[in-house]
């Protein structure tokens, strides 16, 4: 069985190993579903474009249900100011 292990001069083993495992750890949890690929920077070096990216966790329903009656109370609370303010004369 064969490792996909490139070795980096200057990096000890165990770092390489770390690092491979580290990978494959993220890859299957994306693929097990539930978590998602985000790109949080992309830059270039020696050539390279080089993207650092993080494993997300998606919302639960409950949790959206409560950013979703959140943001209706925020604006309601808006609606009502700005009928206020119009309203006045000063």
């Amino acid at each position: 069985m064969s490792q996909s292990v490139v070795h980096v001069p200057g990096l000890p083993d165990d770092v390489e190993v770390r690092r491979s495992t580290r990978r494959r750890r993220s890859v299957t949890a994306y693929r097990e579903g539930g978590r998602t690929i985000v790109p949080l920077s992309l830059y270039f070096k020696n050539g390279y474009a080089k993207v650092e990216i993080a494993l997300a966790v998606g919302k639960k329903n409950y949790d959206k249900r409560q950013t979703i009656a959140e943001r209706d109370a925020k604006r309601e609370t808006q609606r009502a100011m700005g009928r206020r303010l119009k309203g006045r004369t000063d």
